[in-house]
C-alpha cells in the first residue's frame, strides 16, 4: 500500500512538473509576441514624437497658440508611449529568454554611470547622490547590460520618488556566495498596503499617482526579471511618507572569471 501511494505521488508530481514546464514555455512564447509587437510600433512612435517636437518647437512654421497647446500635450502623450514601448521591449526580452550571457561585473562602475544619467533630473531637484561600494572591490556574475538597467530603473524611481533636497544611496556587502545591494531614498515611500503589489507588472501606488509623477508601472516588473535569470532576489523596506529601500542579491563573481 505504502508504495502504491508513493508511485501515485511519483506520478502526480512529474505531471505538475510537465504542466509547469508548458506554462513557462507558453509564457515565454508570449513575451516573444510581445517583443515582437512592441519592436514593431517603436519606429513608427518615435517617427510621430519628432515630428511633433518639430512643430512645437516652431520648425515647421508658426502656430497659434491654442494648436500648440494641444499638439505639446499630444507630443507629451507620445514621449509617454515611448517609455512604455521601451519597457515592454525590456520586460518581453528578458521573460523570453533562458539564459544570457555572463561574466564578471564591477558594481561601482555600473552605479557611478547610472549617477550620470541621472544626474541632470536629481540636480533639478537638488537631490544629494552618494555610494558607498570602493571602485573595483565588489564584483558579481553577470551580465552587464542586464544589470546596469537594473540598477538604471531603481535609482530613476528614487530620484523620480525623492523630494526636494533628499537624498539616494546605494551600498552593498558580500557573503560567501552572493552580493547584497541596498538602494535606499528618503522619498514619498510606499503606502504599507502597496508594498505587497509593488513588483506586479503595471501596479503604480496611489500616493505617487496623486502627486502626478509619470510612470509605465513596468520598472519593477523589469527589475524582478533581471534578478530572476541571475538567481537573485529583491524585498522592500518603506514607510510612507520617510522613504524606501529596495535590497537585492546578485551572484558574487568567482575567482576563475576573467
Amino acid at each position: 500500500l505504502a508504495a502504491s501511494i508513493s508511485e501515485r505521488l511519483h506520478e502526480r508530481e512529474k505531471q505538475l512538473a510537465d504542466a509547469n514546464e508548458v506554462l513557462a514555455e507558453q509564457d515565454r512564447l508570449k513575451s516573444q509576441y510581445v517583443m515582437r509587437v512592441a519592436h514593431d510600433l517603436a519606429a513608427p512612435a518615435g517617427m510621430i514624437t519628432s515630428c511633433l517636437k518639430i512643430v512645437t518647437q516652431g520648425l515647421a512654421g508658426p502656430i497659434p497658440d491654442k494648436a500648440l497647446d494641444m499638439v505639446q500635450r499630444a507630443e507629451h502623450k507620445g514621449e509617454y508611449l515611448g517609455h512604455l514601448i521601451k519597457d515592454l521591449l525590456s520586460l518581453s526580452r528578458i521573460k523570453a529568454a533562458r539564459e544570457i550571457p555572463k561574466t564578471q561585473v564591477e558594481l561601482s562602475e555600473i552605479v557611478s554611470q547610472v549617477f550620470e544619467d541621472v544626474q541632470s533630473r536629481a540636480a533639478e531637484k537638488n537631490l544629494t547622490l552618494r555610494q558607498y561600494l570602493l571602485k573595483g572591490a565588489i564584483c558579481v556574475h553577470g551580465n552587464a547590460s542586464a544589470i546596469h538597467e537594473l540598477f538604471g530603473n531603481l535609482i530613476t524611481n528614487a530620484v523620480k520618488y525623492t523630494l526636494v533636497g533628499g537624498h539616494v544611496q546605494v551600498s552593498a556587502s558580500e557573503s560567501d556566495h552572493e552580493v547584497t545591494v541596498k538602494v535606499q531614498d528618503d522619498g514619498v515611500g510606499i503606502p504599507a498596503e502597496a508594498i505587497a503589489h509593488v513588483f506586479e507588472e503595471f501596479f503604480r501606488a496611489d500616493n505617487v499617482k496623486a502627486e502626478t509623477v509619470e510612470g509605465t508601472g513596468l520598472g519593477l516588473s523589469i527589475v524582478t526579471g533581471i534578478l530572476k535569470v541571475h538567481g537573485g532576489r529583491i524585498w522592500v523596506d518603506s514607510v510612507e511618507g520617510e522613504g524606501t529601500t529596495f535590497s537585492f542579491t546578485l551572484p558574487r563573481s568567482e575567482v576563475t572569471d576573467a
